[in-house]
């Protein structure tokens, strides 16, 4: 082209043009909502795959306790435990609650050694289970209106479980005495135990296993180390540091 003006007006236009074509917009992932339903229990509705959904079964009547999970169970965290999580799938699911019959009982009341103790023992019972209450807490809390500590014990006794339940002996702070071998409430728990022993409620030789509240877990970890308990559960706070370093007992 001879004109060098023209020709950089064309070139102008052509460029300019071009640049009008559109961006291309993103794409933009879609979440696909998938149904859970929650048969007997509490957690249904619509999630996106992965998202995390609490699951509670219903609570349990007298007669019953809770058995297990049925249904979409590879999603949940726990099978066995009436409060879980799902993992949502990328497609419906649906889980049931189910239950089993659990023979009512009742807790006998005795004070030994000073000290309240509740305990029930079924017949051919595989083990003796000790709960040990949080700071401020009393023997009472496990056998009257907390539900969750209520419920397990029912739990712990429709599978065949004994229960002994005692509080600390400090009753102005309501503590475990968590300070060594030598606790007062470790020795106060023994006795409490050969009393149980002398009067043909329990046997000397069956298992025994732990489980402490908040501060009661500090002095759970404490006492089944000492006394080589077959296993212990912790729960709102943890044992203590010093025992884990040196016990084989297994803690949860």
């Amino acid at each position: 082209m001879k004109n060098p003006l023209l020709f950089a007006i064309t070139l102008l236009l052509f460029v300019g043009i071009s640049c009008k074509k559109a961006d291309p917009q993103p794409t933009m992932p879609t979440n696909t909502a998938y149904t859970l339903t929650v048969n007997s229990g509490t957690g249904s509705g619509t999630y996106s795959a992965n998202d995390t959904a609490f699951v509670f079964a219903t609570p349990a009547n007298n007669a019953q306790v809770f058995d297990k999970w049925t249904g979409n169970v590879a999603a949940l965290t726990s099978l066995n435990e009436w409060r879980t999580t799902l993992k949502m799938p990328a497609a419906n699911a649906s889980v049931t609650a189910t239950y089993k019959t659990a023979t009512p009982f009742t807790f006998s009341s005795v004070v030994i050694n000073g000290s309240q103790v509740y305990y029930y023992v079924p017949s051919n019972y595989k083990g003796i289970i000790l709960p040990f209450h949080g700071a401020g807490g009393n023997a009472s809390g496990w056998v009257g209106s907390n539900y969750e500590n209520l419920d397990f014990c029912k739990y712990a006794a429709a599978n065949g479980y004994a229960l002994v339940i005692t509080e600390s002996k400090d009753r102005t702070n309501k503590k475990w005495d968590a300070s060594g071998a030598a606790s007062v409430d470790i020795a106060n728990i023994d006795a409490i135990l050969n009393t149980l022993q002398t009067n043909g409620i329990i046997a000397a030789n069956k298992p025994k296993y732990g489980i402490g509240m908040s501060q009661g877990s500090g002095f759970c970890s404490l006492i089944a180390y000492v006394k080589q308990y077959k296993a212990g559960a912790l729960y709102c706070l943890g044992g203590i540091d010093q025992v884990f370093g040196v016990s084989t007992v297994p803690i949860i």
